[in-house]
């Protein structure tokens, strides 16, 4: 009769569960896990039965096991299931992407799995989704202002000195770093006389950051400030 009280109440929670498991958006939940045991402390044969995926019935002494990851402790046997990490994204997907089906953010970058275009890799910026190299960059931002979309820093750190040169959008002169050296040359070295607030035609359209046509501030707050966001200037990036 105990045994069966116990297993009442445990499907119950299995149900309660069940009930508060259903996706919510969030910035960054907690992962939500569900632990339950059923013990029998008494003698007696040790039952093999399994209740659901998340319930299971079994008879142990002080300091027997499960597994090597679950212990016991008096006769008390837990399981852990996964319900709902929050971050879109299915069990076939997470398999097929290798992260962590129990985790909002896999590479603990700031970012959920599911709008993560490089959910295994952590960054000091945001990869959005169509970021084929992890530089923070849409493949297809990347082809407008011509740079490589297939590599994500220059191969050395000495400035000009790349073959072809631009790997990394904000970092004008190929010096693994993104800095005000690179504003400068980009904003008004390379535009004098001029100045900003031009059309972006030919050679400046490597300028032209956000795409719109015209080189002017909102270029330099987009590469500089909402693309750096949180590690801001001084960024260096990896080959």
């Amino acid at each position: 009769m105990r045994r069966v009280s116990i297993f009442l109440v445990a499907a119950g929670a299995v149900i309660v569960a069940a009930l508060i498991g259903v996706r919510v958006v969030a910035t960054e939940p907690p992962s939500t896990e569900l632990a339950l045991g059923l013990f029998d402390a008494g003698g007696g044969d040790s039952s093999s039965a399994s209740f659901g995926a998340a319930s299971t019935t079994g008879e142990l002494t002080g300091g027997d096991s499960t597994s090597a990851s679950f212990g016991a402790s008096a006769g008390f046997w837990s399981v852990v299931t996964c319900i709902d990490d929050g971050d879109g994204l299915d069990a076939a997907a997470e398999a097929l992407l290798g992260t962590n089906s129990c985790a909002f953010d896999t590479d603990d970058d700031r970012q959920g799995d599911g709008v993560d275009a490089c959910p295994t890799k952590p960054t000091l910026w945001l990869t959005p989704l169509g970021d084929e190299d992890c530089d923070g960059w849409r493949t297809d931002q990347e082809s407008y202002v011509v740079t490589d979309p297939n590599d994500p820093c220059a191969a050395t750190a000495t400035p000009g000195d790349e073959d072809p040169p631009d790997a990394w959008p904000v970092d004008f002169n190929d010096d693994q770093r993104a800095n005000m050296q690179d504003v400068i040359f980009a904003f008004v070295t390379s535009l004098y006389p001029i100045g900003l607030n031009q059309p972006a035609s030919g050679p400046l359209v490597r300028v032209d950051l956000n795409g719109n046509g015209f080189i002017n501030m909102q270029d330099v707050i987009l590469g500089y400030v909402t693309k750096l966001a949180p590690a801001g200037l001084n960024t260096t990036c990896t080959p």
